[in-house]
């Protein structure tokens, strides 16, 4: 059935009414969150189990004690609402509450750090087989594995799915008992028929499947696992959307999406940062963009909503149409989607030894983050602060903060006369930061034993964990973890070593020791200097190769010492060049720098010039850009562009923006993202947040309600240069 345009209308009012108010409950107070009672309870009984059957007791125990809320706007059932309680349950007893709370801390769980979650699970293979073909795959894997780790893993899976589906059963039961009470009897007893089919079977239609998807997505963030994505939604969700449309029920099926989109603002989310990825390649290498590629485009334009954080992979081959919807929704100004160039990061992939069908199958999660959708362990990473290897470069590695030696001897001051020495010092220092990060990584990886953490329920999404009955940490998973130490400041280094050829080496207007003693000051007394520092010496961004080539030099080095290390679990380390909003506390480890900062304040963000100093236009910023080698920035960048409105305005301004993207991409850019806010509205939004309570800006991987963000990130974004 054919929706009407008034019955669209409704649609939309219903998804943006759902949408609000889960914004609104996005602070619940007072209240009791249930779920570590119900793990600690199921832990203490199970104890001397297998530890995967045990932590599947625990999610099980969750799925079946919670509470089932239904909200009258949706089409899609499953909320976190219901494990939310005023008080305990009458029958326990505070004392025993005390207990269970205590043995789930006990038992602990894995963290961001140790492969707990940032993960795109194999949704396309969920959807062929449903949770029935999942259990009977498990079934005959448990008819195969004699050994005791292999069948107590593979018992954990089966519980866990098991609960899965009892978990869809009861809110079918739900949908039902809500149509005998209310209007509406017809889409809740669709629901309730819909959950009933996907409990076992594979769905068939496209709500089926989208209920499936929310479904698992849903028991993910109940087991508090943040930032976990939706990997290629328009290539796996296609046949079902294609059937849809054949039986002219494309209405329907947006209002499908409006829901799910809504239903991403989910207050109790944990991280709700929630990578969308469309477009791109498909894995003969063929254009991969369809019908549902636009529709997930205008879902986005029409709701609104940060937490879909939608990416879009261009190609060479990247129909028109679809690059300019993009710009399109850019121009609205959330910052979805980002864009993300097939032609640099498949080849990234490829270089790790990836077989080129799979790279061709890539998706994002967290922010940006390159991930192999169900092939691998959830994703990780942390920060590497690339303008500290200036500091210590300068000081022959002591710390010009603390004073503390944290690097090694790599020369004082009066030795280093050359700035091929001074570049090797930093390289030295950089390679020796990037050791002791790894290094520390690597530990704390390898501190959390895979057969006391597994993740029996996120394995049976993941091949081949089920086939070897491993849990997704163990090795089970077809492709081993990744850890992405991310650069920060790039621009902020470049910079500052521009600073230091320039006025100590190439023009000699001061020397290295006056230099160090003027930013140990923090330029008091010195801003004559420190004018100089900011506008004699040449800035990343300008097409000025100068600069240009030293922030090439450092995005090089950092690549090359990330991936030549690898993780104790069998993984490796892949570079990023990102902060998300890190390069705020990033700014406070390092004093004054040759670039002309002051102690304390901000370093550049991720891969993008620094703020306010990128003067010539967008077109320098790209020719800048471009001069980095992205290839080896496998595990993904992000570059921040920002825009007046009335720069993009209208047809021109898309095929402006249009422009800018596939010369960039062109020139062998990694990834672009742009907020299209002006600084007038960001600043009455400061001055009156209630006023602009649904204002979206793009953050740095991520978009978010602008009003929601701390002060110190609202004023690095009002910093950013404004084409």
């Amino acid at each position: 059935m054919t929706l009407t345009p008034l019955q669209k209308d409704r649609g939309l009012a219903q998804a943006l009414a759902l949408r609000d108010a889960l914004r609104a409950a996005r602070e619940p107070q007072g209240l009791i969150d249930l779920r570590p009672l119900w793990r600690g309870r199921a832990l203490e009984a199970s104890a001397g189990l297998p530890m995967a059957v045990r932590r599947a007791r625990a999610l099980e125990a969750v799925l079946d004690g919670m509470a089932l809320c239904l909200c009258p706007e949706e089409c899609l059932a499953g909320s976190l609402a219901g494990v939310l309680a005023p008080a305990l349950p009458a029958e326990w007893s505070p004392e025993a509450a005390d207990r269970w709370r205590t043995v789930d801390r006990e038992n602990g769980e894995r963290t961001f750090l140790t492969g707990f979650d940032h993960c795109a699970v194999d949704y396309a293979g969920l959807l062929r087989v449903g949770l029935g073909g999942l259990v009977a795959q498990v079934d005959r894997s448990l008819a195969t594995h004699a050994g005791a780790r292999e069948q107590g893993f593979l018992q954990g899976v089966r519980i866990a799915l098991g609960a899965a589906q009892r978990f869809a059963l009861r809110w079918a039961a739900e949908c039902e008992q809500a149509a005998d009470a209310a209007p509406g009897a017809g889409l809740r007893l669709r629901m309730a028929a819909d959950l009933r089919h996907v409990s076992g079977e594979p769905p068939e239609t496209f709500q089926q499947a989208v209920q499936l998807v929310w479904l698992i997505h849903l028991i993910f963030a109940l087991e508090g696992r943040g930032a976990m994505a939706f990997g290629r939604l328009d290539q796996y969700l296609w046949p079902t959307y294609a059937r849809a449309v054949a039986r002219g029920e494309q209405g329907a099926a947006r209002d499908t999406l409006r829901c799910l989109w809504a239903k991403l603002e989910e207050p109790l989310i944990r991280n709700p940062v929630q990578n969308i990825a469309i477009g791109g390649v498909r894995p003969d290498g063929a254009d991969a963009t369809n019908a549902l590629s636009l529709l997930i485009l205008d879902v986005t334009r029409e709701m609104g909503t940060p937490n879909s954080n939608l990416s879009a992979r261009i190609h060479a081959g990247t129909p028109q149409r679809f690059l300019e919807a993009c710009c399109e929704v850019i121009k609205t100004g959330i910052g979805f989607p980002a864009l993300f160039n097939d032609e640099v990061l498949v080849p990234a992939v490829t270089d790790l030894g990836v077989p080129l069908e799979v790279a061709r199958d890539l998706a994002f999660v967290g922010c940006i983050e390159t991930f192999l959708p169900g092939r691998m362990p959830p994703w990780s990473d942390s920060r590497v602060n690339l303008l500290m290897a200036v500091d210590r470069a300068l000081r022959d590695g002591v710390d010009g903060l603390t004073g503390q030696r944290r690097g090694p001897a790599t020369g004082s001051a009066a030795e280093l006369a050359t700035f091929d020495t001074f570049l090797a010092a930093y390289r030295r220092q950089l390679a020796y930061m990037v050791a002791q990060h790894c290094e520390a990584i690597g530990a704390r990886q390898a501190g959390v034993p895979a057969q006391d953490y597994p993740s029996p329920f996120l394995s049976a999404f993941i091949g081949d964990c089920i086939a070897r009955g491993r849990d997704v940490n163990d090795g089970g998973a077809e492709y081993g973890a990744w850890h992405g130490p991310a650069g920060m400041g790039l621009a902020s280094a470049a910079d500052a070593l521009a600073a230091i050829r320039m006025l100590v080496y190439d023009r000699e207007a001061i020397t290295l020791e006056q230099l160090v003693a003027a930013l140990d000051a923090d330029f008091a007394g010195q801003e004559p200097l420190r004018q100089r520092l900011l506008h004699q010496a040449p800035k990343y961004g300008n097409d000025d190769p100068y600069v240009d080539a030293l922030a090439a030099t450092v995005a090089q080095a950092f690549c090359a010492e990330v991936l030549a290390r690898r993780l104790p679990c069998g993984g490796r380390f892949v570079p990023l060049l990102a902060a998300n909003v890190a390069n705020i506390a990033a700014g406070k480890e390092v004093g004054a720098t040759p670039d002309g900062r002051r102690a304390g304040e901000p370093v550049s963000d991720a891969a993008s010039p620094t703020f306010g100093r990128d003067e010539r236009g967008p077109t320098a910023v790209i020719s800048s850009l471009t001069q980095v080698d992205y290839r080896p920035v496998v595990g993904g960048s992000v570059v921040n562009v920002k825009f007046a409105p009335g720069t993009l305005a209208g047809p021109e301004g898309t095929a402006l923006l249009r422009w800018l993207v596939t010369t960039y991409f062109a020139r062998g850019g990694m990834q672009l993202q742009c907020n299209v806010t002006g600084r007038e509205t960001l600043e009455a939004a400061r001055l009156a947040p209630q006023e602009y309570r649904d204002l979206v800006v793009r953050v740095s991987g991520f978009s978010a309600l602008y009003v929601t963000l701390s002060d110190a990130v609202q004023r690095d974004i009002l910093a950013r240069t404004e084409h």
